[in-house]
């Protein structure tokens, strides 16, 4: 039974479940959109969630932690952007949809 177990395995290990977050997040704020499982959206959320709300602090601390899980030079755009688009509460700035199959 998994009582007390978060997160989803995706088939890989920690290290490439921690790459493959990396990477799809960058490639979502580059794009704006991307297209992926399910189980993956499901997972990606919560992460992206986070680098935008620790991005819209604002401070140097904040950047290099945002600096830290992304490419550098999407960090520049992220803060120079600084998500003028997004809701003002910080939870719920990724919506996951389906394309119909």
């Amino acid at each position: 039974m998994r009582h007390q177990v978060a997160g989803r395995r995706l088939g890989r290990s920690s290290s490439h479940r921690r790459a493959l977050s990396t990477a799809q997040a960058t490639a979502l704020f580059r794009h704006g959109r991307i297209e992926t499982t399910l189980a993956k959206a499901k997972e990606l959320r919560p992460y992206v969630e986070s680098l935008i709300t620790t991005a819209k602090g604002g401070t140097m601390h904040n950047r290099r932690i945002v600096g830290a899980d992304m490419h550098c030079d999407l960090c520049i755009l992220i803060h120079r952007q600084a998500f003028p688009g997004l809701p003002e509460p910080h939870h719920g700035a990724c919506i996951i949809g389906t394309n119909g199959m």
